[in-house]
């Protein structure tokens, strides 16, 4: 044996340590699993099935190679070989906390909650607070899963077994791992009004739709409609009025108070020089059809949707244009009865046509 054999003698296997724990390396197995991880982000799943499969011939003991191509498999909806790998990772790891949350998003899509749910509460054990980017594995990675996503699904399992208590407190733990998630809110808020609480879970999926998730404004809306809170008897929306807390951000309208104060002023006159006077409750019935007019006209450009704020703005615009040259509509009375009809208006089912009609004196 030579002097410097030892020095030059490829080492079949490394160590590192990992958040404080020691993990053997074998360097071909980790050529392998690199290869795999490029093509799983290329979402060439077969070929980083072929690949971790190579890694896991060198080195077998790795649970982690078994996850990745477990993971592979699952992404490719082969369910049955992924279960197969996330059960050979648990038998070399058992509180691998990634392997348990794929095992039991698998028994998910079996519909089998009970098991789903035993093996996220083994995942949402052994998990972690904390992000991994400072050793290179983000939120996104193949082998890391946020808790907040294991708490929010464990929560949700929890509540389709009615559950609801335990559910409650797992999609809490969710929503305080982080505020902006929008999925556990959407969940305990259906949760909520299957258990009879309706108002509250309204509430939450509320909060939903203000942060962006996109299932949220319908859910919000259906229920609503069920509870009767929507001003929409007998489906009435003729002018497709949209509540939806992220579009009502995007609509704000310019000031207009000026044009509209011109348009009053020359529909006050024609309604004059017909009538010879007009009475209080004719000029009201004036501002009211031609706020409706506006509204029409803007749910028109805006793709058929009139979201409620412009509603608002539309009214608040008209009052001002009308208080500028009639001191009447500077008394409650006016105000209240003039918003009141433009409230109740815009609900009715021939709204559009009565609109169209009245406007068309002024033509």
């Amino acid at each position: 044996m030579g002097l410097f054999d030892n020095l030059f003698k490829k080492k079949d296997i490394e160590k590192i340590n990992l958040l404080g724990k020691e993990y053997e390396i074998n360097p071909d197995a980790m050529v392998f699993s690199q290869k795999g991880l490029d093509k799983y982000q290329q979402q060439d799943y077969s070929g980083a099935v072929e690949a971790f499969t190579k890694a896991i011939t060198a080195q077998a003991t790795n649970q982690n190679f078994y996850t990745m191509r477990g993971t592979a498999y699952e992404d490719m909806g082969n369910d049955i070989e992924a279960e197969k790998d996330f059960r050979k990772a648990l038998q070399l790891h058992p509180n691998d906390f990634v392997a348990s949350y794929r095992l039991g998003m698998v028994y998910f899509r079996k519909k089998d909650f009970d098991n789903a749910v035993k093996w996220l509460k083994i995942s949402h054990a052994n998990s972690t607070n904390l992000g991994l980017e400072h050793v290179g594995i983000t939120n996104n990675n193949i082998l890391f899963v946020h808790k907040k996503i294991i708490a929010g699904n464990l929560g949700n399992f929890l509540t389709q077994l009615k559950r609801f208590d335990e559910g409650f407190k797992y999609l809490d733990e969710a929503i305080k791992l982080d505020p902006s998630y929008a999925n556990p809110y959407v969940t305990k808020g259906l949760a909520l009004v299957q258990s009879g609480k309706q108002d509250e879970g309204i509430k939450y999926i509320q909060k939903a739709s203000e942060l962006g998730d996109p299932k949220a404004p319908a859910i919000l809306q259906m229920l609503k409609e069920l509870r009767g809170d929507s001003k929409k008897s007998n489906s009435s929306n003729p002018l497709n009025i949209n509540e939806d807390p992220q579009l009502n951000r995007m609509h704000k309208l310019p000031n207009l108070v000026e044009n509209f104060e011109n348009d009053l002023m020359i529909y006050y006159g024609t309604l004059e020089e017909h009538s010879g006077s007009v009475t209080i409750d004719q000029f009201i019935t004036l501002t009211v059809f031609y706020s409706i007019d506006l509204l029409i006209e803007y749910r028109d450009k805006a793709l058929n949707t009139l979201p409620s704020s412009i509603i608002e703005d539309v009214k608040r615009q008209v009052l001002e244009a009308a208080q500028t040259n009639f001191d009447i509509f500077n008394q409650r009375d006016v105000i209240n009865k003039m918003f009141s009809q433009i409230d109740e208006k815009i609900w009715e089912k021939n709204i559009v046509s009565e609109t169209h009609n009245y406007m068309q004196q002024f033509q």
